[in-house]
């Protein structure tokens, strides 16, 4: 009975991920007539795309689609580690040793302001690393060739005149 059941559970999660759609903060599609079309909140299943742009839904089939690329929306992920970090930090420190802060003639309030105020500047660093780090990646490709999966780099480093020269070869394969 247990073998049925972990089976059929099995198979349940199986058909779950099969038919989920997933979904992107910001999409370009490449069509295959060479349109390129720029949106967010973009929703991908298993026969479609859907999104908005310029204030429109809209939905292509992914017959019509050449290549789909996304970016993950990692900014707000970066900004609530930074800014919850931060503020751990103060936490656990104030926690640790309140003498220290009392001290210094602060109270509480006056910790937990700055605190927050740390937090705020942390998470808009946060944020700024985020945006800058979340780059637009294939989610979809209907005809991409097995070259164009391969990434060939060769580059050259020289620190000083006086150490030598090193050369560096990397190739990759994107699945």
């Amino acid at each position: 009975m247990k073998k049925i059941l972990c089976f059929s559970m099995a198979l349940f999660l199986c058909l779950i991920v099969s038919y989920a759609q997933t979904t992107y903060p910001k999409v370009k599609v490449t069509l295959k007539n060479g349109m390129v079309v720029t949106g967010s909140k973009g929703s991908l299943d298993n026969e479609s795309l859907s999104f908005s742009s310029g204030g429109e839904q809209k939905t292509y089939s992914l017959s019509d689609v050449s290549i789909i690329q996304a970016k993950k929306g990692s900014a707000g992920i970066w900004a609530a580690g930074c800014g919850g970090g931060c503020l751990a930090f103060y936490g656990i420190s104030y926690l640790a040793s309140p003498d220290t802060y009392e001290d210094a003639g602060l109270t509480g309030g006056q910790v937990l302001v700055g605190a927050l105020v740390w937090a705020g500047v942390s998470a808009g660093v946060g944020f700024l690393i985020g945006s800058a780090t979340d780059k637009y990646e294939i989610v979809y490709s209907k005809n991409i060739s097995l070259l164009k999966k391969f990434d060939l780099n060769f580059t050259t480093d020289q620190f000083t005149r006086y150490t030598p020269q090193t050369n560096n070869f990397t190739l990759s394969y994107r699945f």
